[in-house]
């Protein structure tokens, strides 16, 4: 049964089902069993082609397909966890991981992002075929629309309307992320889990929110401050990122480059517009036009380690798409030295760390054939780091903690 309430006037759809039918019916491509919502964010970034212009401001609506273990039945008392499914990614990455931590009496949110997992942008209907309907009848856009359909896109009608402004940046999937919690009215969860680039977005919200909306934070191969391996040459990543986005016409050219990306990240099985979208998120605008430069995650980690906001970094060192130098050097920029790391083999640990945490917890976890979805092939190991650091986390006090009759409302990046 399908019931509707509202909320700050957002309607928000979700099933009456029990929890163990919600994760049971999760991963298979019906939507129908998982909460549904709707999310405005506001798009402020640059023009990607002339940067010192500013678009003008527009709410970009997305129909957010969303898991919660703990919707209707949630103890006041219980932990919550929200988890970021990786780009390319969808809570199906996640799917073992929600079963875990549900069974342990957290309660887990999974947002799928924009033009993600179900997750779908709406076009503003004054955008919508140009402002002109008869224009979608031009053989142009009917052509462009096949060749879409061709490339494996989920979304072959957008291209008789006018594109979408979300290019898949850090600020906007952060946007996207304050938005989301505060529609569904979760302020403050106790630990955010990020897996891949959506590391990006919660540490940006950890470093540059004045108020202590994430409590914790636990990244799961996360993408390091430098491009890694799977995007190498960057340049040739920012170039498929800016011809998928900019120029439907240029899709079947740029197909079998990016199923070759596909291929290299291990997510061939996903539709191109989902590769894509890693390249978009891999790729920020910049000043040098159409050439991308790389998010500057480096300081927003400085700033968390300043902030001593607790925190578990959890590598592999087989990660078909990060160098094992590259995250531990990431690691160290967060705060967590390699001497605080456990050191695991086939799963069982090999060597404690030498060094434990002081003033706020931080904790790493390194295995050696995790590959990058260590969450899917160790579910109970990572589960468990989760756990423990919800234990660790009353036990210390953030630095820029503040009592909740004290926090303002969420302000979204300009």
């Amino acid at each position: 049964m399908v019931s509707q309430i509202r909320r700050g006037g957002i309607k928000l759809f979700y099933q009456t089902s029990g929890q163990t039918l919600v994760l049971r019916h999760a991963k298979n491509s019906s939507t129908s069993w998982m909460y549904k919502t709707k999310v405005v964010i506001p798009k402020i970034d640059k023009d990607k082609y002339i940067p010192t212009q500013r678009r003008d401001t527009v709410n970009v609506r997305v129909d957010v397909c969303y898991i919660d273990t703990g919707r209707e039945n949630h103890n006041a008392k219980g932990k919550t966890a929200i988890i970021l499914h990786d780009i390319p990614g969808s809570h199906k990455d996640l799917f073992e991981l929600i079963t875990q931590l549900a069974k342990n009496g957290v309660r887990v949110i999974v947002p799928n992002f924009p033009e993600l997992g179900f997750s779908e942008v709406e076009v503003p209907v004054e955008k919508k075929y140009g402002g002109r309907r008869w224009s979608i009848l031009k053989p142009v856009r009917l052509f462009a629309a096949y060749l879409h359909w061709m490339t494996g896109s989920p979304h072959m009608w957008q291209v008789l309307r006018k594109q979408t402004d979300y290019v898949h940046s850090t600020k906007e999937r952060a946007n996207f992320l304050l938005a989301f919690l505060d529609t569904i009215g979760v302020r403050n969860p106790d630990v955010v889990v990020a897996h891949g680039l959506n590391a990006y977005p919660a540490l940006m919200i950890g470093a540059h929110v004045s108020w202590d909306i994430f409590r914790t934070i636990v990244l799961v191969t996360p993408t390091p401050h430098k491009p890694c391996k799977a995007f190498r040459p960057y340049f040739f990543t920012c170039l498929l990122a800016d011809y998928w986005q900019f120029n439907y016409l240029n899709r079947p050219f740029v197909l079998l480059a990016l199923r070759w990306l596909g291929r290299r990240i291990g997510q061939s099985h996903l539709p191109v517009a989902h590769i894509a979208a890693s390249a978009m998120a891999m790729r920020e605008p910049g000043e040098q036009g159409a050439h991308g430069t790389f998010y500057d995650v480096k300081t927003d980690g400085i700033i968390v380690k300043e902030k001593k906001i607790p925190l578990t970094y959890i590598m592999s060192e087989n990660d078909k798409l990060i160098e094992a130098n590259l995250s531990m050097e990431f690691a160290k920029i967060l705060g967590v030295t390699e001497e605080q790391f456990d050191k695991y083999k086939g799963g069982v640990i090999q060597k404690k760390a030498t060094s434990q945490w002081e003033d706020y917890y931080t904790k790493g976890v390194s295995i050696d054939d995790g590959t990058h979805f260590v969450q899917g092939k160790y579910t109970e190991l990572v589960a468990n780091e989760i756990l423990d650091v919800l234990k660790h986390m009353y036990n210390v006090q953030s630095t820029y903690y503040l009592p909740v009759q004290k926090r303002k409302k969420i302000q979204l990046f300009e």
